[in-house]
This record gives structure tokens, C-alpha cells and sequence, in this order.
């Protein structure tokens, strides 16, 4: 099911004209476990890297997300809310945490599937907006290094955990419903 869900999803973004523009990582935090303070630093660093790089980062909680097709899926349906005007907050970035979590208030989508206090791995989204024309391999480089400066560890030849995708999938298309 994770393989066709996914393969699905990353058809119906290629159509949209942004699959190339997103990258997942699977990391994990060096130090043990993430504290309120680490989250604070994370936060703050990666507000500082968006700002001078114009990506969108949002950061999951890795046991709280199904696997890529759900964060895939909040991609496409905060765009698309943006596209009709129906998004509810003026950051991409906020809005795919909302549809991640299937939540229309942010403190309950970050308490649901944000990082938190205690955890040690997380899902790292990256968006570079389409109207960059950059060379993706400079900026996955830029992403690894500014990852690994913060103080996460990136998971490489792991496969990403997965539960089943068809919860994560409704309750996105649920949130949608809400809206």
C-alpha cells in the first residue's frame, strides 16, 4: 500500500509542477533527546536559514508521521489551499503541519505531530518555492550541512518506518472536509 500511495501522491504533485522541489530527511538528534531549550535553538537557527535560503522547513515528529505519503499529502493540500484562497495562515510551513495532523488549530498540530520535549527522531520537510531556479544538488548540500550544524545526525540507507498510510491519508482528507 506505502509503495502505490506513495507513487500516487508523487505523480499527482509532478503534475502540480512540484515534486522536484521537495526533499524528506530522516534525522536524528546527535545529542540523545531533544529538550525545550534544543527546540528553541532548532527553531530559531532554521527561522535565520528560510530567511536567508527562501525555503519553506517544517519538522516532524518521526513516531507521529505514517510515512512520506502524508507529509506528500500536506504538501499538496496546503498549496492547493493557497491556490483557492482557503488557507488559513499566511505560512506554508504552518498550513502542511495542519494537514499533516488532520488539525485546524496549530498549538493542537504542533502538540500532534511537531517536535516535542523528549523525542529523538524527527522528518525534516524542505520546499524550495517554484520560483527558484536553483541547482537542487547545491541546496540538498546546503539542507545536509545546515542540518547537521544544528545538530542532527541524517539517516541515510535506513527506510523510513511506516504504519499504515490509509489513517494518515483520511485523516488529511478529513482536515480538508473541516476546512
Amino acid at each position: 500500500m506505502e509503495g502505490r500511495s506513495l507513487r500516487i501522491l508523487s505523480d499527482w504533485l509532478k503534475s502540480e509542477g512540484i515534486r522536484e522541489s521537495i526533499q524528506l530527511y530522516d534525522v536524528d538528534w546527535k545529542d540523545g533527546i531533544l529538550g525545550q531549550r534544543e527546540i528553541e535553538d532548532i527553531l530559531s537557527n532554521t527561522r535565520e536559514f528560510i530567511l536567508q535560503h527562501d525555503l519553506v522547513i517544517q519538522f516532524f515528529s518521526r513516531n507521529a508521521i505514517a510515512g512520506p505519503a502524508q507529509v506528500l499529502s500536506a504538501v499538496y493540500h496546503a498549496l492547493r489551499a493557497g491556490a483557492r484562497g482557503t488557507s488559513r495562515t499566511r505560512d506554508l510551513s504552518v498550513d502542511v503541519l495542519r494537514f499533516a495532523a488532520g488539525e485546524r488549530q496549530i498549538k493542537v498540530a504542533v502538540q500532534k505531530v511537531g517536535i516535542q520535549p523528549g523525542i529523538k527522531e524527527c522528518l525534516c520537510l524542505v520546499f524550495i518555492p517554484d520560483h527558484q531556479n536553483r541547482d537542487q544538488i547545491v541546496v540538498r548540500s546546503t539542507v545536509k550541512s545546515f542540518l547537521q550544524e544544528i545538530g542532527f545526525g541524517i539517516v541515510q540507507g535506513t527506510e523510513i518506518k511506516t504504519a499504515d498510510i490509509a489513517d494518515a491519508l483520511e485523516a488529511t482528507a478529513m482536515m480538508e472536509l473541516k476546512l
